[in-house]
């Protein structure tokens, strides 16, 4: 067993010198030298500056870009938030005059009032179902109108983001037909640099 080890380990030696001893060519200026079996090139280290930059032009676009506008003509009462400011989603930029919306509120108060009323009528059989759906109608319809108003007289941020454009100044009508309103681009893009 110790001759096999022995042989084993010499046959193993033999291999190992053999495949350390080839020969290398040289080219002729003596700078680089090719290995045939590997095709590896040695050079000589030079020590130089090194530019990890890259010019270019471009544009930075965001990923979510969203135009607000109101869709009733209201008069700009205040602007809470500038061109260039960042919002978060809710942030109130806008108010517009509110004598609508205090229309609004008061039917829609009022009306609410009235289909209680109509509904407990309703319940006791006072009333016909006519009479109670014409009432719960009208109540849908003012609960709508004065949402749809509140949300008009009070412009908020849908996202979070930064103000880009904001063509309104205090004091103006807005006019839907003369006006594309602001636009809010995600925070992500004004945040690159």
């Amino acid at each position: 067993m110790k001759k096999f080890f022995l042989s084993a380990l010499t046959i193993l030696f033999l291999l190992l010198a053999l495949s350390c001893s080839r020969e290398e060519k040289k080219d002729s200026n003596n700078e680089t030298a090719t290995y045939a079996e590997r095709n590896v090139r040695v050079a000589q280290v030079l020590r130089k500056d090194l530019y990890s930059g890259i010019n270019s032009t471009g544009r930075i676009e965001s990923e979510a870009s969203i135009s607000i506008s109101p869709t009733l003509p209201l008069r700009v009462i205040k602007i809470r938030k500038r061109e260039g400011s960042m919002v978060n989603k809710g942030d109130l930029i806008i108010e517009l005059d509110n004598v609508n919306l205090v229309q609004a509120e008061q039917n829609y108060l009022n009306l609410e009032r009235n289909y209680l009323r109509m509904t407990e009528l309703y319940r006791n059989d006072a009333i016909d179902q006519k009479s109670f759906e014409e009432m719960q109608a009208a109540y849908e319809v003012a609960k709508s109108t004065y949402e749809h108003t509140l949300d008009n007289t009070r412009i908020k941020a849908p996202i979070d983001g930064r103000i880009t454009s904001l063509p309104l100044k205090e004091g103006e009508s807005y006019n839907s037909m003369m006006l594309t309103g602001e636009r809010i681009s995600a925070a992500q893009a004004a945040q690159i640099g």
